[in-house]
């Protein structure tokens, strides 16, 4: 196809550039019949799917647009280039108005990066290690030389998913000089190519580059040298033992601040090279061997004092804990799954207890020896316990020295503390209290609120537990209740007296009902909370139908709706679909 941006007049009118520029962008949606054409207001991304519904909805955006980011997939690239040329010429100029400064192009619209940490432990990362399919190869296609060009010195933002890359696609994306932030994602690059070697001459201006899923070779490392890379992350990449020798006489990379080598797999000798710069203060080495680089000399170069450090399943070997068993200091340490030596020995260093605020010991054992290293910590402001295994029958009924700085505490997943669930009432200061799937029966809000939570609490997650009438009673008392996940059942809202159900928190701005059947009692509580921003429904089933004209008129601050496996008719999903004219932005899943 030739290039038929050659036909747009390059001088646009003044009058044209002074006009809003957010008028023009719901005409982008009515131009193609296969592409649907949305706009996030919050993100700034444009994107351009694969049209499922012959609905056209828009969204007049009234706020000005600096820039546009691009959002695609390499199904909707080849779409386009199908599209009449007359669709595509008035498509270009109406992009030429917006200054591109970022691409993301993911093999289905999803991306590790959205994700949730839940779901990046389970099913996505068994999708995401799957290589993409050679059928569909991203090219250098013209439709986006044709929207690009023009703005090749203005992309900064690149991002690429579980795609299948060309040499073409390669040469193209050499001309954006000054990205700042570079991610490919399990991308398939063709073999023998050169390009990650060549990184700091392509774009000297990098500093963010994330690389997943990739075998990387000793001149990609020594790119790194010449460029002031401050975030990298290569977790899930491999790199072969011998040809990274040369990497031990190297200086490390003196501009690093974080650092990501989760299931990192390779010598001690890549390692040692990323972790010796002393401005790191991140470092994640989740799910790493040590007893497989146990003939490294030592550890000396590392930092002894990091703001955040992960070796959450790890297997730590004698030369690692030898050369953090004096002055290690953590302010947020993450030690989930770790096993159960390694795991006592890191919480008996001196150190830690005066200097570690945040604590994440979620999916480890439990026993009397861990409660007592827990009672030396001083200044905890955050720990998480969740999905915890109890290796021996453990008491958390403790008194902790921390119990007046603690903050946030999560122990979702952990049934067998619900007999311990009094242990919280020494924690009077909670802002975040995370509860959810403990098998706690009706009347436990009784037990965790003492007087001083009703004042504090700011973040609540209760679903998975009975909840019964005077429980929510008591949860409706939390005066500064801003987030609330629940699960609710229809009885608690009858034959309940008046004066015992407030319907109204105040404050609250997200909801979040999980495995509840939406009545038309749930739904008027909904309504009722006026100042929700964010609604969400997780594993819900609806049995009404209702008026969008209900949510709006109630609801004037929403503006996200989100559904996650939830049971609901195609009427009631498009109701939801045409909140879209109220700037709600509605996210089926």
């Amino acid at each position: 196809m030739n290039d038929i941006s050659i036909y747009i007049h390059i001088e646009t009118p003044k009058n044209i550039l002074s006009m809003e520029k957010y008028l023009f962008l719901p005409f982008l949606n009515v131009l193609f019949d296969k592409v649907e054409v949305k706009f996030n207001k919050n993100t700034n991304e444009l994107s351009f799917l694969k049209r499922e519904s012959k609905i056209n909805l828009f969204l007049f955006e009234k706020n000005e647009i600096a820039d546009i980011y691009i959002r695609t997939t390499p199904e909707v690239i080849i779409l386009l280039e199908t599209e009449s040329k007359h669709n595509l010429t008035i498509f270009y100029w109406l992009l030429s108005l917006f200054k591109i400064s970022g691409i993301k192009i993911s093999h289905d619209n999803i991306y590790f990066s959205e994700c949730q940490e839940k779901a990046k432990d389970c099913k996505y990362e068994n999708i995401a290690q799957e290589l993409p399919s050679c059928e569909l190869q991203l090219c250098e296609l013209q439709i986006l030389k044709s929207i690009i060009s023009r703005n090749n010195e203005e992309i900064k933002f690149l991002e690429l998913e579980r795609v299948n890359i060309s040499k073409a696609f390669l040469s193209f994306i050499m001309k954006f000089v000054k990205i700042e932030f570079l991610v490919f994602y399990n991308c398939k690059i063709p073999a023998y190519s050169k390009f990650l070697g060549q990184l700091d001459f392509l774009f000297p201006n990098l500093k963010s580059l994330k690389i997943n899923y990739a075998l990387l070779t000793t001149a990609f490392f020594k790119s790194l040298l010449n460029l002031k890379i401050e975030s990298l992350d290569l977790s899930w990449c491999t790199s072969h033992r011998n040809a990274c020798k040369s990497l031990e006489l190297c200086d490390g990379i003196n501009t690093l601040c974080e650092l990501k080598l989760d299931n990192y797999c390779s010598s001690y000798n890549v390692i040692r090279f990323l972790v010796k710069s002393s401005r790191l203060e991140f470092l994640s080495l989740k799910n790493i061997n040590f007893l497989y680089i146990r003939s490294a000399p030592n550890f000396s170069l590392l930092q002894k004092k990091y703001r955040f450090l992960d070796i959450s399943q790890c297997v730590l070997n004698s030369t690692f804990m030898n050369f953090y068993s004096s002055n290690f200091k953590v302010i947020n340490l993450s030690m989930q799954g770790l096993n159960w030596e390694d795991l006592l020995e890191m919480l008996t260093l001196d150190s830690l207890h005066v200097s570690t605020k945040a604590l994440d010991l979620s999916k480890c054992g439990l026993n009397s020896f861990i409660i007592e290293c827990l009672k030396k910590f001083q200044i905890l402001e955050s720990i998480k316990l969740s999905g915890s295994l109890r290796v021996e029958d453990v008491s958390l009924d403790e008194e902790y020295p921390f119990r007046e700085h603690l903050i946030s505490i999560d122990i979702s997943d952990t049934k067998f503390l619900a007999a311990d669930i009094v242990f919280l009432n020494q924690f009077r200061f909670l802002k975040e209290l995370i509860l959810a799937r403990c098998d706690l029966k009706e009347g436990f809000m009784s037990i965790i609120l003492i007087n001083s939570l009703y004042s504090s609490l700011e973040k609540l997650d209760i679903s998975g537990n009975q909840l019964g009438k005077e429980d929510f009673y008591l949860l409706s008392q939390i005066k500064n209740l801003e987030y609330l996940s629940i699960t609710l059942e229809n009885s608690i809202f009858r034959n309940s007296p008046k004066e015992n159900n407030p319907m109204c928190f105040t404050k609250l701005n997200t909801l979040i009902l999980t495995k509840t059947v939406v009545t038309y009692e749930i739904f008027q509580f909904i309504n009722q909370q006026y100042l929700l921003t964010h609604l969400h429904f997780k594993d819900c089933t609806f049995e009404i139908d209702f008026s969008s004209i209900s949510i709006t008129s109630s609801l004037k601050h929403l503006n996200h709706i989100v559904l996650i496996n939830s049971k609901i008719s195609v009427d009631n999903i498009r109701k939801f679909e045409d909140l879209i004219i109220y700037e709600i932005t509605v996210i089926v899943q």
